[in-house]
């Protein structure tokens, strides 16, 4: 499993600015035993779990993912950069063995699966398709995030003392990225630096790294 971090960082949901981020899960204990493979655009990136998820990027364009069984199930889209897109490994039981089906589902539907499921690092994923860093992250889209009017939430103090834990002192407190809700995240423009990031689920925060 990915640490607790790396995890909080993929359910912020950032949108990448030059590629665009697909999440793959399973989100069902049906052959929580089975552990399938997956082939995107050709190459074994590696396997998966029942409750599990993976984040990868991807350059704009048409891919293909394919799920590896007794019968292979082959899924072909085509993404944009700056969106998410969330595909379902789905297991079923076959007179071979374990079968899969792959499918592409709207955004609602896959940030609820993901949020239940635990974050995997694919063992064979090319470093061009892995989830950036934090900081990448944040250095790619800083721009864009300064157009964002700023905006309080309930736990911008917390957030803030928390970032003054970590040498970050910031003229405009700590404003919220996300929709208000039970999981949410915070951003600290440091004036030294590079800015602070939050996440605070009920109202319990941690810094992201």
């Amino acid at each position: 499993m990915a640490s607790f971090d790396k995890d909080a960082q993929a359910k912020a949901f950032n949108h990448q600015k030059l590629k665009a981020q697909l999440y793959i899960y399973r989100d069902e204990s049906f052959g929580a035993m089975s552990k399938m493979s997956l082939e995107l655009d050709g190459i074994a990136i590696g396997e998966t779990a029942a409750h599990t998820y993976a984040v990868v990027s991807l350059k704009p364009g048409s891919h293909t993912l394919t799920s590896k069984s007794s019968d292979d199930s082959r899924l072909v889209f085509s993404v944009k950069a700056g969106q998410n897109y969330y595909i379902q490994q789905e297991v079923k039981l076959g007179w071979l063995g374990g079968r899969s089906k792959l499918q592409l589902v709207d955004e609602v539907t896959g940030k609820a699966a993901v949020e239940k499921s635990k974050l995997i690092q694919l063992s064979g994923l090319p470093a061009d398709m892995a989830m950036p860093s934090e900081s990448e992250q944040s250095a790619a889209n800083q721009e864009e995030v300064e157009r964002i009017a700023f905006r309080a939430g309930v736990s911008s103090a917390t957030v803030e003392k928390l970032a003054k834990q970590n040498s970050c002192v910031g003229e405009h407190g700590a404003g919220l990225l996300t929709p208000p809700g039970p999981v949410e995240v915070y951003r600290v423009s440091c004036d030294q630096g590079a800015p602070f990031m939050a996440r605070c689920e009920l109202r319990q925060c941690k810094a992201m790294r």
